[in-house]
């Protein structure tokens, strides 16, 4: 079926009424092709058109050179560089030769296209973003941002809302085309230096600072790594660069930020083992990643022996979150298959309560499993001791037992709260460890310690009472 846009009655703008564009086909938004299309004709018009977004580097990539303006890189960068995302958009006319069929490949209209330029969004802090991540870095717990969008827009995000130190050096691993010939990338590093204070109390009902990022090469000799578009030919890096961004990486000096290219590149290279995981200890800021690499990202978090959070609300993100430790849907869409929780706070700060109830529901576990254990135990030892003065515990004394000593303490132990804070002491994670076991065996210990005390004691009183009676018998 074909979709027909009219126009408003009465409009009196560019399109006129007798104007009516007809939706010819789709091409949905794919994450590894980074872009989306369409396929337009106008009534006024013989000939179909095909529309097309995505991103900016992909797109470059599509567009005729010549269409390409000459400052596209520096535009590009002094929008991402204030924490803006940057979509561009191109489009081209078709051949009336081609016929559009169900079963006809995208590659075919999305190519030698007319750039048309760049729309610009401003997606603002929401209020609670920067003072959950500080909870969370006040408790130890590592912060990490996984995102599709540009690097430079990642960072600037990251440095307002405290993921990165505004203060501290950080460092841009990416995949970079040649000068000299397009088809070929090597590995870059690049340092950047924020210029001017960033906004920290940037939030969406707040007006948002501009932020300015310089990007500087670290080293002007580049990396001989080469990948054409046929065939990919890796050569190592060479050795006397290597120990220069190993010691600053390994040593904590900077924060990384890393593309999802660059990260594949790093993984599929085993000449590269060393620099790939110390890059995955350091990184804060994961940019340009499409679904597969960001769960890439968790999974490598995870052999780690870390506890992997993964918070998202798009379809893009759905990988991750099924393969993280706990997986967190921020919106009802498709992330909220994927995700074993669905919060209906539209922020993280729905992190903080999770990890707080968590590890109260934790702690509650543990307390249960002690209760009960030294609740048999107390009870074993009592009625043994009451089997050494030839008596037993009746019926009644069970249930008064139950029903005022337990029943009140397991429903007034279950209502127990989360503490209001996160802290840096995690409660354990297993029932048999050695600071559960030890207080189950040090409380049953003191107990025996009390009954044997009271045996002791009752047997000394019995046997002065016994005595006394026995003289009163005998009137000795």
């Amino acid at each position: 079926s074909v979709c027909t846009v009219y126009p408003p009655s009465g409009y009196d703008g560019f399109f006129q009424e007798k104007n009516v564009i007809s939706v010819i086909k789709r091409f949905e938004f794919v994450a590894k092709l980074q872009r989306m299309s369409v396929i337009v004709k106008e009534t006024s018009e013989n000939f179909q058109r095909v529309y097309v977004k995505g991103s900016p580097e992909m797109l470059r990539e599509l567009c005729k050179r010549e269409t390409i303006p000459a400052n596209f890189n520096d535009v590009l960068a002094q929008y991402t560089q204030s924490g803006l995302r940057v979509i561009a958009c191109a489009s081209k006319v078709l051949n009336n030769k081609i016929k559009i069929s169900d079963d006809v490949e995208r590659d075919e209209f999305e190519k030698d296209l007319e750039f048309l330029g760049f729309l610009i969004f401003q997606n603002k802090l929401k209020a609670a973003t920067q003072p959950t991540i500080e909870k969370l870095k006040n408790a130890q717990i590592g912060t990490v941002m996984i995102t599709g969008d540009n690097p430079l827009t990642a960072v600037c995000v990251a440095r307002d809302c405290g993921i990165i130190s505004p203060e501290g050096k950080s460092i841009l691993v990416e995949m970079e085309v040649d000068d000299k010939d397009i088809t070929k990338k090597h590995l870059s590093f690049k340092e950047i230096q924020v210029v001017g204070k960033p906004d920290l109390d940037r939030t969406a009902d707040e007006g948002a600072s501009r932020i300015d990022i310089k990007v500087d090469d670290i080293n002007s000799e580049k990396y001989d790594h080469v990948e054409t578009i046929a065939t990919v030919k890796i050569e190592a890096i060479p050795d006397h660069l290597m120990p220069q961004y190993i010691q600053i990486i390994a040593q904590n000096q900077a924060s990384i930020a890393i593309t999802g290219e660059a990260l594949s590149y790093l993984k599929k290279s085993h000449e590269h083992n060393e620099l790939y995981k110390k890059i995955l200890d350091n990184a804060r800021v994961f940019a340009r990643m499409r679904p597969d690499e960001k769960a890439l990202v968790v999974e490598e978090l995870k052999k780690r022996d870390n506890i992997v959070g993964m918070c998202g609300d798009g379809a893009n993100d759905c990988p991750a979150l099924k393969v993280a430790s706990v997986g967190v849907s921020l919106s009802e869409a498709d992330a909220s298959i994927a995700a074993p929780f669905l919060s209906k706070i539209t922020d993280i700060s729905c992190i903080d309560i999770l990890i707080r109830e968590g590890r109260a529901a934790l702690v509650t576990s543990a307390h249960m499993f002690k209760f009960m254990a030294l609740y048999a135990m107390i009870q074993s030892v009592a009625a043994v001791c009451l089997y050494r003065s030839r008596t037993v515990f009746t019926n009644n004394a069970y249930m008064y037992q139950d029903i005022f000593l337990v029943l009140p303490l397991v429903i007034t132990m279950s209502y127990t709260k989360a503490y209001h804070k996160l802290t840096v002491k995690t409660p354990s994670d297993r029932l048999l460890s050695a600071e559960v076991l030890f207080s189950v065996i040090g409380q049953i210990c003191l107990v025996i310690v009390w009954q044997v005390l009271f045996i002791v004691y009752q047997f000394k009183h019995l046997r002065s009472s016994c005595s006394d009676l026995h003289r009163q018998l005998t009137g000795t």
